[in-house]
């Protein structure tokens, strides 16, 4: 259905803004982040609405926005998150927004351009823009669990959930001095769109899969916590070897401490089950030590890496490539996590181990698991 939204001019007498007239029909095609911004401006939401943390505002909390005055006229915007649960009630989806900007020394255009030749034409979808297209943001569905770029090229951004949010219709840019309005795939004036006839981006899809590949940087899982998504895997890679006391694989000294949480790891993985939950608590914990001034990071991720992908093949769980790509996965992850933490300064990075020298406990070591690039221990 194609239609051209009536325009709001707060002068004309209505005494509706557009969160106001919008956000229950936004809510009832999907659109459930809905938030109020003040009156022809784009900033800032209600403290708390927002972010990684957030939830979506129920019914209720967005009734009560409309009776209070500062947001009488407010316009509206909308956090990309997850989309509403399907029958079974599991969410398998979430939103997010591509957002090219080519207007002024912006270049998004061709920067897009640049990327369709690189991993391949995107579907066509529904956009918002108070400009003339290409600037829009694009919409699209993706699978949940994951976290994506923020920045795609200069002049393109990824709105998602933890960053940014999207002004929509039929709210009022000051910039550009110009009403918001929705686009169907073909580019004609639109209504809002519901949630569930946005294109999907999926690694399952051959003709997106490249694009989802770059779009979560190598496929980073989704973490509360802050993560360093704009690195490659081997830009982050190449910062722990820089960063981290014994992250070459030459560094063949290893201190008690990480000794102690080796063996640790180890006998947990062989007592039981193996699961993902080990790997990825593994390396979190070894990237910790290591950004303690724990060493050797090498020689502890690669032990515990080691014992893992066997006792996984062992149970016949996953074949090698799958168990490797999961290991790769959760390794990078870890080391996103713990870069953002030492580039925000919550976990400042500590130069030279506390450990006294144990070397009967190194002895140890060494012989049950050998040193790099040997394979003297036993998996069982």
């Amino acid at each position: 259905m194609t239609s051209t939204p009536e325009n709001h001019n707060p002068a004309s007498g209505n005494d509706e803004g557009p969160f106001a007239r919008a956000h229950k029909k936004y809510r009832e095609r999907g659109w459930r982040g809905t938030v109020p911004l003040p009156a022809r401006e784009k900033h800032p939401p209600p403290t708390g609405w927002t972010g990684k943390a957030a939830v979506h505002p129920s019914d209720e909390q967005c009734e009560a926005w409309t009776k209070e005055i500062g947001y009488k006229l407010a316009n509206i915007g909308q956090r990309l998150a997850e989309c509403p649960p399907g029958p079974d009630g599991k969410i398998i989806y979430q939103i997010i927004g591509i957002d090219v900007d080519d207007y002024d020394a912006k270049t998004g255009a061709e920067e897009y351009d640049a990327l369709e030749a690189k991993l391949g034409p995107l579907y066509k979808t529904y956009y918002s823009t108070a400009r003339a297209f290409p600037s829009a943001i694009r919409f699209y569905r993706v699978p949940v669990g994951y976290s994506f770029r923020g920045k795609l090229s200069n002049s393109i951004e990824v709105i998602q959930k933890g960053h940014r949010y999207a002004v929509v219709w039929p709210s009022w840019n000051p910039k550009s001095n110009s009403q918001y309005q929705w686009y169907d795939p073909d580019g004609n004036p639109c209504e809002i769109p519901y949630v569930d006839d946005l294109p999907i981006i999926s690694p399952d899809d051959p003709a997106t899969a490249l694009w989802f590949e770059y779009l979560t940087n190598g496929h980073t899982l989704w973490s509360e916590d802050d993560m360093d998504t704009e690195s490659t895997v081997s830009e982050i890679e190449q910062w722990a070897l820089s960063v981290f006391p014994g992250a070459k694989s030459d560094d063949d000294d290893v201190c008690h401490t990480m000794i102690r949480a080796v063996e640790a790891v180890v006998k947990s993985m062989w007592s039981e089950e193996s699961s993902h939950d080990k790997i990825t608590a593994a390396h979190w914990q070894l990237a910790c030590l290591a950004s303690e001034g724990h060493y050797s990071y090498a020689v502890a991720v690669a032990e515990v890496e080691r014992v893992y992908i066997g006792s996984v093949l062992k149970r016949r769980k996953r074949n090698l490539r799958e168990v490797r790509g999961e290991v790769m996965r959760s390794r990078v992850n870890a080391l996103r996590k713990i870069k953002a933490s030492m580039d925000n300064g919550v976990r400042p990075l500590v130069h030279g181990c506390s450990c006294a020298e144990d070397a009967a406990a190194l002895d140890r070591f060494n012989a049950k698991f050998g040193k790099p690039g040997q394979q003297n221990g036993s998996e069982k």
